[in-house]
């Protein structure tokens, strides 16, 4: 990874992906090289103005617009397509796990471990369960939730703490 590398690091959520494309979870953080940053700050100097004091948003927004009332990483995923700003390809594991991580480990949750074929369609991660199936022959991948398919000791960031002592 190079300052002038068009690539963004960050986790990379595929579930609305038929709609608005694959497109960067924020919550997660999103890094950007400093080419990358000042392409994107440019993009939006030009989008603030030229969009500002639309009306509140309603449905899934078409393109790269500051409109209020839209999720800031769907409409980040639209303006990073016009800059042809694609994912880091070390963003996830040879076992299809993401790097930054939008819950927590799984340790730290009540929500059920149990995955699904459906889970994992749902998620339009089937790519990352392939990629589990190929390179763990001693998981039962697809009994694996996916939100919870990260590896604790490998991953950069995890979301859902708001404090990071509540890592421990």
């Amino acid at each position: 990874l190079r300052k002038n590398s068009m690539v963004y690091l960050g986790q990379v959520l595929h579930y609305m992906q038929r709609h608005v494309g694959a497109f960067p979870d924020g919550g997660s953080g999103i890094c950007l090289p400093w080419k990358a940053t000042q392409k994107f700050a440019s993009l939006l100097e030009e989008r603030v103005h030229k969009y500002a004091g639309g009306d509140q948003a309603t449905g899934l927004p078409e393109s790269c617009q500051m409109l209020p009332g839209h999720f800031d990483d769907v409409v980040t995923g639209l303006c990073f397509h016009i800059m042809d700003l694609l994912p880091h390809h070390a963003l996830q594991s040879s076992s299809g796990q993401y790097l930054f991580n939008g819950d927590v480990v799984p340790q730290h949750t009540t929500k059920t471990l149990n995955g699904s074929l459906a889970n994992w369609s749902f998620f339009r991660r089937l790519h990352h369960l392939f990629q589990c199936e190929t390179h763990c022959e001693a998981c039962s991948c697809s009994s694996i939730n996916p939100e919870f398919w990260v590896d604790e000791k490998t991953a950069i960031t995890f979301h859902r703490y708001k404090n990071a002592t509540e890592m421990r």
